[in-house]
C-alpha cells in the first residue's frame, strides 16, 4: 500500500508514503491536543499508546504513529507496537473520507 496516496486526517493533505504524512502532521499540527477526544493532554503520544493499547481505539493507534518519536520506538515491545500503528495508519489513511474533526 505504501506508494498510494494517503490523507491527513486533520485537512486532507494528500501525500505518498506515511513519512510524509508523519513530517506534515509534525510541522502543521503538532501540540498535546487530541483531537479525537477534544482534550488537551501533558504527553499526546503517551495518552494515544496508551487509549489505543487499553481501549483498542484504532483512531488513537494512528495519532501514536504521527505524535511518537522513533527513538521512543527502537528496540523490543516498543518498536512491535510502532509497527503495528504504522500498519493501521496505512490502511486507514489511504481513506480520502477518513477524518477525526
Amino acid at each position: 500500500m505504501e506508494g498510494d496516496v494517503l490523507y491527513c486526517p486533520i485537512c486532507g493533505f494528500k501525500a505518498t508514503t506515511l513519512y510524509y504524512i508523519k513530517s506534515h502532521y509534525l510541522n502543521k499540527h503538532r501540540n498535546n491536543y487530541c483531537p479525537i477526544c477534544k482534550r488537551y493532554y501533558k504527553c499526546i503520544a503517551c495518552h494515544a499508546f496508551n487509549t489505543w493499547t487499553k481501549q483498542g481505539c484504532m483512531h488513537h493507534a494512528i495519532l501514536y504513529y504521527l505524535t511518537a518519536r522513533r527513538k521512543w520506538a527502537r528496540g523490543g515491545k516498543s518498536s512491535i507496537w510502532f509497527k503495528r500503528a504504522g500498519e493501521i495508519a496505512l490502511v486507514l489513511l489511504s481513506d480520502e473520507n477518513y477524518r477525526w474533526e
